[in-house]
């Protein structure tokens, strides 16, 4: 798959660079952006919307700091996805990568993150979303 547009919200550098690795593996000429926090993800996904440059994914952790400068770790996850689905698309696929699955909340895809696993697991899991959403094939919208 070529020309997705994906943002990563996650703080910590390891996992980062192992979704980094994950997507590489499946993705050509793909935008990846990153955001560390709670506030800096929800500013990079509303000013984006605004000039109508959607994703095509979003990749979320569930702890993350609400500013970037910041160590305190929150469940954050819900926040964004209900921010997300109330104000900028109920369209965007949303995927939770966390070691904790979230509930009451509404997002498409979770995968449940374990350092300890190989990166062929998180490869194989990557590859079906994106399959899944290259059938659904939809036309993202604003609300």
């Amino acid at each position: 798959m070529t020309n997705l547009k994906i943002i990563i919200i996650e703080d910590e550098e390891y996992k980062y660079n192992k979704l980094i690795e994950i997507l590489n593996r499946i993705l050509d000429n793909s935008e990846i952006i990153r955001a560390k926090s709670r506030n800096s993800a929800l500013r990079i996904i509303r000013d984006c919307y605004q000039k109508n440059d959607y994703f095509d994914l979003i990749i979320c952790d569930n702890y993350m700091p609400l500013f970037d400068d910041s160590s305190q770790l929150q469940p954050c996850a819900y926040d964004i996805i209900n921010y997300i689905r109330r104000t900028i698309s109920k369209d965007v696929p949303i995927c939770v990568c966390s070691s904790e699955e979230i509930d009451l909340c509404n997002y498409d895809y979770y995968i449940k993150y374990d350092s300890s696993l190989s990166l062929e697991t998180y490869v194989n899991e990557f590859k079906q979303i994106f399959s899944n959403i290259n059938k659904k094939k939809k036309v993202l919208s604003k609300k």
